[in-house]
């Protein structure tokens, strides 16, 4: 399957979290449901705002600091 394009809307250099567009988080929901229920469990997934933006802003602090880390630095 080919993901629709991102639609980020944040600026890493600024530190703006942004988004993406809601037709890719649909496809990548899409996709989760798919291998869950291949997996035998359940596939009725749904997005939560809240959890999506604080999603977000922590993949902003992992690109911006050019890592992935538990304890990122408090400032970069």
């Amino acid at each position: 399957m080919q993901l629709p394009d991102y639609g980020f809307t944040g600026n890493v250099a600024t530190c703006t979290p942004g988004t993406t567009s809601a037709t890719y988080r649909q496809a990548v929901l899409d996709q989760i449901a798919w291998y869950r229920a291949m997996a035998g469990v359940p596939s009725d997934l749904v997005l939560n705002t809240t959890y999506n933006q604080k999603a977000q802003a922590a993949a902003l602090i992992m690109a911006r600091a050019g890592g992935l880390s538990h304890y990122p630095a408090q400032s970069s």
